[in-house]
């Protein structure tokens, strides 16, 4: 099975490599976001499901994208080892920050929390798993590398993890679990908070026509 899995990642390296780019980690990337971003838009359109939030906090933890987390051109990805995965083979790729000044920013029009929240992406660094067969994402582990100096202007974010697994549904791949957790302060430090979200969507069925 090991060779099998060498080979086919060979393969695959071969082919988003014949556009000549340098790192084929990155185009492998870049096809995974459009697969993301299409396989969002689909499920919002063609599938119901069950939302449950649990964990110390119950707000909108899923909140923030794998599309939007996996912007193009926010991080710097390298092929690392192919893995098994809930029984099925996975090539894993890691990513770090850009450096500070090749880092992505928002629109001039974007709010402060939008800022704020570009601040935090920008700084995760991770792992990621991806389907050999379409390139679909199953799981994102990640974790702050280097925290911003300051976020919402008075606190300060000291720590965050972010555990994301996706389910295939037919032929598109959709959030199944995400759980983050969080650890900040509001005030300058006087005020320290540890968060922790859980959201889990389940029952995922066609939408009546």
């Amino acid at each position: 099975m090991r060779t099998i899995l060498v080979v086919g990642l060979v393969l695959a390296l071969t082919q988003v490599s014949q556009g000549q780019t340098k790192n084929p980690a990155e185009e492998i990337m870049r096809e995974a976001i459009q697969k993301s971003v299409h396989d969002q838009q689909v499920v919002r359109e063609k599938y119901a499901f069950d939302k449950e939030n649990t964990g110390e906090n119950e707000g909108n933890g899923d909140g923030v994208t794998i599309a939007e987390l996996f912007r193009l051109n926010r991080y710097n990805y390298k092929v690392i080892d192919l893995a098994m995965i809930g029984g099925q083979p996975a090539y894993v790729l890691s990513f770090v920050p850009k450096p500070r000044r090749d880092r992505l920013k928002t629109s001039g029009h974007s709010n402060f929390r939008i800022e704020r929240k570009n601040d935090i992406l920008n700084s995760l660094q991770g792992t990621v798993y991806l389907s050999p067969d379409d390139l679909g994402i199953i799981r994102v582990l990640t974790q702050v590398k280097d925290p911003p100096e300051s976020i919402w202007g008075v606190g300060r974010l000291y720590k965050m993890d972010a555990i994301i697994d996706q389910i295939k549904i037919d032929d598109v791949w959709a959030l199944k679990e995400l759980h983050l957790t969080a650890d900040f302060s509001y005030f300058l430090g006087i005020k320290r908070i540890k968060n922790v979200v859980k959201v889990k969507l389940k029952n995922f069925r066609l939408k009546a026509p």
